[in-house]
């Protein structure tokens, strides 16, 4: 296993010498002409954060730099790598507690450049992928090589290329993983630990993990057995949140940093989202819901102008209705004109 192992490493690292070279090709202006140039198209973004055009052009790649790299979510990691999780309004200081503090402190310590840290990134990512392969996927080592070779070149592990914390959240994952097969606890407690101080997708790791604790119980019936693997399962999950909370506590001087950077984010902390100005979103939801069904479509159908103009306005036929009623008609471009753009780039 070792050698085969040793086999998926180094067609993980030419497949990235050879990347590489490709996209350093395409920065000249004559190769990526009669070339890429000949059948796609590049997208050149002007002007700046608040006010910027994204439109087609027909310039080779641009070469790879360091400041390019720190953008949308990786700027935040970098800003965290820098200066914690600090109250202050400079360097997305507001929204920082929203992103876990395990790779920008890996940042940190490597004292990496943005290009460094994406290498070690890609090592990872490629890493992660040829153990899992090999514990997970039983069959020749041909079919084990294809796969493998397919899983590094989709277009979309672009997200592992990057100072994002994708590839870190999938080596703390591999590592539980490994834990798990091998029947090692520690192995699986370093790994839940790490992994829950990457990215607070990580619950729903845990939350499958619960899920098939729960199905055991079902079919075994042993309520005491239960109980302990919940409470081993959980325990490195809820020291690495703890431990997520006391560093943000640390440089914040607050155990709600992550609560009020989700506030800041969206303008409140909500599972679901009801309508404007709703304090009871669940209730909205439910409402609506409810109003899909056949029966409530068709009672909303025999509605005439009249009854459907004194609807609230959040109602499901509500709104086509009442437009009727007052000669208002709908606006094509609504949609567009309502669409909120972020001033923040997404979750960590």
């Amino acid at each position: 296993m070792k050698r085969s192992t040793a086999y998926l490493f180094g067609f993980g690292l030419l497949n990235f010498v050879l990347f590489m070279g490709v996209f350093t090709l395409l920065q000249r202006e004559g190769f990526h002409k009669h070339t890429l140039g000949r059948v796609a198209q590049n997208y050149e973004r002007t002007g700046d954060w608040n006010n910027y055009e994204i439109k087609r052009t027909a310039k080779p790649f641009n070469a790879l730099r360091n400041d390019d790299l720190v953008t949308w979510d990786a700027a935040i990691y970098k800003c965290i790598s820098e200066r914690s999780y600090a109250k202050e309004g400079a360097c997305y200081g507001t929204v920082r507690g929203a992103f876990f503090p395990l790779f920008p402190l890996l940042w940190k310590a490597t004292g990496l450049t943005p290009i460094g840290i994406s290498i070690v990134n890609y090592i990872l990512f490629m890493a992660s992928v040829a153990l899992l392969l090999m514990y997970l996927f039983r069959s020749s080592m041909t079919n084990t090589l294809l796969l493998y070779l397919v899983l590094i070149t989709l277009p979309s592990v672009v997200i592992f290329w990057i100072p994002y914390s994708e590839s870190l959240f999938m080596a703390t994952f591999t590592l539980a993983a490994f834990g798990v097969i091998q029947r090692r606890y520690w192995v699986y407690g370093i790994g839940a630990f790490a992994m829950s101080m990457v990215r607070p997708a990580s619950v729903f790791v845990l939350l499958a993990l619960l899920f098939i604790e729960l199905l055991v119980l079902l079919f075994h019936k042993d309520g005491p057995a239960f109980v302990k693997r919940v409470v081993l399962r959980s325990a490195p999950w809820l020291m690495g949140y703890a431990g997520t909370m006391a560093i943000q506590r640390y440089s914040s001087g607050s155990w709600t940093t992550m609560v009020d950077a989700q506030a800041a984010w969206s303008g409140g902390v909500q599972v679901v989202r009801g309508r404007p100005g709703s304090h009871r979103p669940w209730r909205d939801a439910a409402r609506a819901a409810r109003a899909l069904h056949p029966r409530h479509l068709d009672q909303g159908a025999q509605r005439t102008p009249a009854q459907a103009a004194r609807l609230p306005s959040h109602h499901p036929h509500g709104n086509r209705w009442q437009r009727a009623a007052h000669g208002i008609r709908a606006d094509p471009d609504r949609n567009e004109a309502q669409h909120h753009h972020r001033k923040h780039p997404r979750f960590g």
